[in-house]
């Protein structure tokens, strides 16, 4: 619901900005229009569009800023907690809410149904504020109404810990933000979005400035949030989940960005350190000063941050889990529940069916390129060190292993024949063994556990595809096989499968779901025949004596006696020595 509308001719005191804008003082007269371009009582026909959720610390600038010359001010609220509402109000704007469910939804439905009556929009975060300079260019283009373009990219300059940050390759920094009513919108992303807008646009010389006034604190937990969204774009395009456009080399400023970010920035090997010196080295951050080092540090942070959550993203397969642990950006971002779809009615066969697979739409790079050049380099070192090796030669293979990221238990051993596709996703505890021609196909982590052994010609697969996708992306579920298990010849242990503990898998069994602990499984697919029941050494000596013995005795009693050789006669031997038994028969058993 929306308050009243408040006459923007009567507002409140001004508040006193914090920051030096366009060079000035510290105290910028916001409410002085000399430029001449307005005449008293009248104001420019734009709108201002802010999106809110508890920004009283912010919002009194970004409404200073333009409550005297703007013809409308909206602020789309999300639920605020704080005196957003109270201020927005006080300083004349009007005041709407809606639930949240994505900066993207929020924005579109904002211009869609707000009652935009100006000719001109101009959308504001709550933390930036327009400067005099820029504030004098879209008055002008506004009220002469006569520019061929629909829609105009602005700069703006940030403030981090108080300090301008002029270069780090965050200046100059073009959003587009003002155009004409009814020609843009923003493109569905979950962070960072974007506006696309119909051509033709231009570029403005007046700068916003971005400053949030919220403190450290708060930038850090919001960046902890933008990282966990930006690892799910990142993830829904390396698997094929989203539409979001690649962008193009040869289009404009905004489609070669999306071009690069697609197409070479998610293959790099440690964007975090790539991207450090590219802020500080080579776009001047060290210019900025000690505000340049800490904020080219911190962003490096960032991308850590999300290159790790898309790796377990990754490792999860299917079924991802990361999830903002608190809400602190400016409007809370939501993660949509997944559910699994029904099953699809059946229907009769036709020669007619359409076709649901499309190979033209296979993501023909779907690993890193780091991935790829290491991949390369293992299978050179396979082919001229490891496959080859002496049989008994495991320190040499397991020094191979380790030195390709592999983690290698003590006197684990791995036969020379062993396929390993990606020894950086392989750990094996201490005493685990791999037979000869195992095929582990670790596209995702495998783990074996201590004193298991997987034997000969078994498959290992954690890879598959989502064959609910026209373009079939690639999942890399994990596999866990469990401590003192037993994987007989030629198994197959399917894609995210755990094996429980001291289990056996049966040979050319099928395993498709997890096993439970102290079971024998076999089968296509696998089924439980029964439990796994230990014997101590006791018990297999005692029973292995108890067979051996009556066959011994039965033996040396059909042996034939031989006729002993006469001798001298001696005294009888008393009956205690007569019942002694043959020391020679019972040596002999």
């Amino acid at each position: 619901m929306a308050s009243s509308s408040v006459n923007l001719g009567k507002m409140s005191a001004k508040p006193a900005v914090q920051s030096k804008l366009d060079g000035g003082p510290a105290d910028v007269p916001w409410g002085d229009l000399s430029d001449g371009l307005l005449t008293a009582g009248t104001r420019a026909p734009i709108a201002i569009f802010i999106i809110t959720r508890n920004e009283e610390a912010n919002l009194p600038y970004a409404l200073a800023s333009v409550r005297d010359w703007a013809k409308e001010v909206f602020v789309l609220d999300s639920g605020s907690t704080d005196k957003t509402r109270e201020i927005a109000e006080s300083m004349g704007a009007q005041f709407f809410f809606r639930e949240w469910d994505g900066y993207v939804n929020q924005k579109n439905w904002g211009l869609d149904n707000l009652p935009f009556t100006a000719p001109w929009i101009f959308i504001l975060d709550a933390d930036e504020a327009i400067t005099p300079s820029l504030r004098h260019e879209i008055i002008r283009i506004a009220i002469e109404n006569r520019c061929p373009e629909n829609g105009f990219y602005v700069n703006r300059h940030l403030l981090f810990m108080g300090k301008p940050i002029r270069h780090c390759g965050y200046y100059p920094s073009w959003n587009l933000r003002f155009f004409r009513r009814g020609t843009a919108r923003y493109e569905q992303r979950a962070v960072h979005e974007h506006m696309v807008t119909e051509p033709p646009v231009g570029y403005l010389k007046g700068e916003m400035e971005h400053y949030d006034r919220r403190g450290l604190d708060y930038y850090i937990a919001k960046h902890n949030t933008y990282s966990t969204l930006e690892a799910r774009v990142y993830y829904n395009l390396l698997t094929g989940r989203t539409a979001t456009a690649a962008g193009s080399f040869w289009g404009d400023r905004m489609d070669r960005r999306r071009w690069l970010k697609t197409r070479v920035w998610l293959h790099l090997p440690c964007r975090w350190l790539v991207r450090w010196f590219y802020m500080y080295l080579f776009n001047l951050g060290f210019l900025d000063g000690r505000a340049g080092f800490q904020f080219c540090l911190f962003i490096s942070s960032y991308e850590h941050q999300i290159t790790l959550k898309l790796r377990e993203l990754m490792q999860q397969g299917s079924n991802p889990d990361i999830h903002p642990r608190k809400d602190i950006s400016k409007s809370p971002p939501t993660v949509p529940v997944e559910t699994r779809p029904a099953p699809p009615t059946p229907r009769p066969a036709s020669s007619h069916r359409p076709i649901v697979q499309r190979f033209d739409m296979i993501d023909r790079m779907p690993y890193r390129l780091d991935e790829y050049a290491k991949r390369v380099l293992w299978e050179i070192t396979y082919v001229t060190f490891f496959r080859f090796s002496p049989r008994r030669a495991y320190k040499w293979r397991n020094m191979w292993l380790r030195l390709f990221g592999a983690k290698i238990g003590r006197h684990a051993q791995v036969r020379a024949t062993a396929r390993i596709f990606q020894p950086w996703m392989l750990e094996m505890a201490e005493w685990s063994t791999i037979g000869d021609s195992v095929e582990v196909y670790n596209l995702g982590p495998i783990s074996i556990g201590n004193h298991s052994v997987v034997s000969q010609r078994t498959h290992l697969c954690a890879g598959t595809h989502d064959y609910q996708l026209p373009n079939l992306p690639l999942l890399r579920p994990p596999i866990r096989i469990g401590g003192g298990v037993w994987v007989c010849a030629e198994a197959f242990i399917g894609p995210g499968v755990s094996i429980g503990d001291n289990s056996v898998v049966g040979a050319r069994a099928v395993v498709t779901h997890d096993v439970p602990n102290d079971v024998i499984v076999a089968g296509n697919p696998a089924k439980v025949i029964k439990p796994r029941v230990m014997r101590s050494e006791m018990a297999v000596v005692a029973e292995t004596l108890s067979i051996q013995l009556p066959h011994a005795s039965e033996g040396s009693a059909e042996k034939p006696k031989e006729k002993s050789a006469p001798v001298p006669s001696s005294p009888a031997p008393s009956p205690s020595e007569s019942s002694k038994p043959d020391s020679v028969t019972a040596s002999s058993v």
